[in-house]
């Protein structure tokens, strides 16, 4: 154990009252409790979506900016952040069953999205 570690052990002082959960932060008791009552009280003013935190809603605000610099590799497909393009291909597992025809081609079989031909 690290010096630092020793001289600030991390206990777990903040319980959630509804299931017994703890935590080392209160902020982190306090995301929790609102996860359990379905409170979210942080609302984006472009499209009415509701968060928990606005940390949440900063991070979702970039999704509404149309400087989208993230591509799909397969079908074009734009994204405000580079991890969204990894979930947009992770959901569509018939995204990656791609057969490379040669280097540069490549086709999708049974995706109704991203469909090229041969």
């Amino acid at each position: 154990m690290s010096a630092e570690a020793q001289r600030h052990p991390r206990e777990k002082s903040y319980i959630c009252p509804l299931c017994g959960k703890s935590f080392h932060r209160k902020d982190y008791l306090i995301v929790h409790y609102r996860n359990h009552k379905g409170e979210m009280p942080c609302v984006c003013d472009k499209c009415g979506k509701r968060f928990v935190t606005k940390g949440h809603l900063t991070k979702h605000l970039v999704s509404h900016n149309e400087n989208k610099p993230f591509a799909c590799d397969i079908c074009d497909k734009r994204f405000a952040r580079k991890g969204d393009v990894t979930r947009h291909l992770k959901a569509r597992p018939s995204l990656t069953s791609v057969i490379a025809t040669d280097i540069t081609r490549k086709s999708i079989i049974g995706s109704k999205l991203c469909m090229e031909t041969l």
